[in-house]
Formats: structure tokens, sequence, C-alpha cells
């Protein structure tokens, strides 16, 4: 829906026009979905937000190094999926990002 150049989305019962970044992000997240599926997509997601948590860690504890990462395999609507767990050299780093 367009109202004076902007998409508009109902939230909670009401409509919230949304930011030209809103939009861009919402246009570039379909544009990867559509490209390598759900599944991998959350996937992708996921490994990112571990990694800047890792660098946040990093950058309050320059003494445990980054070391990598290991593989973890989970299930996604159904389908196998790889996720890359980052990790650190003394082991100090671990993600509030959960994989169960």
């Amino acid at each position: 829906m367009e109202e004076g150049g902007r998409s508009m989305r109902k939230v909670a019962g009401r409509r919230r026009k949304m930011s030209k970044e809103e939009e861009r992000m919402r246009e570039m997240a379909y544009e990867i979905v559509k490209g390598i599926g759900f599944g991998k997509a959350i996937v992708l997601l996921y490994e990112e937000a571990m990694r800047g948590e890792r660098e946040r860690y990093r950058e309050e504890h320059p003494e445990d190094p980054s070391n990598g990462y290991y593989e973890r395999e989970v299930r996604l609507l159904g389908e196998k999926e790889r996720v890359r767990v980052p990790r650190t050299r003394k082991g100090g780093f671990r993600s509030t990002w959960r994989i169960v």
C-alpha cells in the first residue's frame, strides 16, 4: 500500500509509515529469501547476529582472540541446515543466541 510515496504496514490494528531504510531492508530481505530460501536466510541472519556479538565481546576482552567457528546442525521447517557458531581461543565467548 502506498500513501504519499511511502509504504504502509498494518501494525497491531493501525498503520505505520515505514522509513526509506526499512523499505530498503525489506526489499533486500525479500531478494535474499527468494534467492536462497527461507531456511538459509534465517541461518545467515543467525550467524551474522552471533558474529556481531563476538565482535562486541572482543572489544571488551581483547585478551581472548577470535578462533574461527564450529558447526552445528539444526532443523528449520523440516530441513537440516548447518550453522557456523563463532568461538574465541580461550572459550570465554558465549552467544546469547542458543541452538537447541
